[in-house]
């Protein structure tokens, strides 16, 4: 969430013509409220905080998903396939956001397998969502 605050801070100085340092926070938060890039910075970090508090509250994943899901297609929004215009920029928004779902749940499952792989405590506190019958019984060695 740090990196996204700073990458908000960073793109408003841009827009704004100044450097960091010297952006005050009457600029900061006119560009958020004005520019269709500060509304979907301020939707993101909306959906980031979302995230957290529902994770440090121990949510369900099924809670998790929304907040995630958010934050995870503003990527998408805010990229290249966020410039393009008409049907071809909302394919392009739709094909980049599924790819980062999809990379998202591809981590998700390695992390997974590893945690059963090693056994590792720690991975496995991290990977509660892994349903208990698909646990291997033993580490592999």
């Amino acid at each position: 969430m740090a990196a996204s605050v700073w990458w908000v801070i960073a793109n408003v100085a841009a827009m704004a013509g100044t450097p960091v340092v010297q952006l005050d926070t009457a600029t900061l938060f006119a560009v958020l409220a004005a520019t269709p890039l500060g509304i979907l910075l301020t939707v993101r970090f909306g959906a980031l905080i979302c995230f957290v508090a529902l994770l440090a509250a121990r949510a369900p994943l099924l809670m998790l998903v929304p907040a995630a899901m958010v934050a995870l297609a503003s990527a998408a929004w805010a990229g290249h396939a966020g410039a393009g215009e008409g049907n071809a920029g909302v394919i392009l928004q739709a094909s980049d956001t599924l790819h980062l779902v999809a990379a998202s749940l591809w981590l998700g499952a390695l992390l997974s397998f590893l945690a059963d792989l090693t056994g590792n405590p720690i991975l496995r506190q991290y990977c509660r969502a892994l349903p208990s019958s698909h646990k291997l019984e033993q580490p592999l060695s």
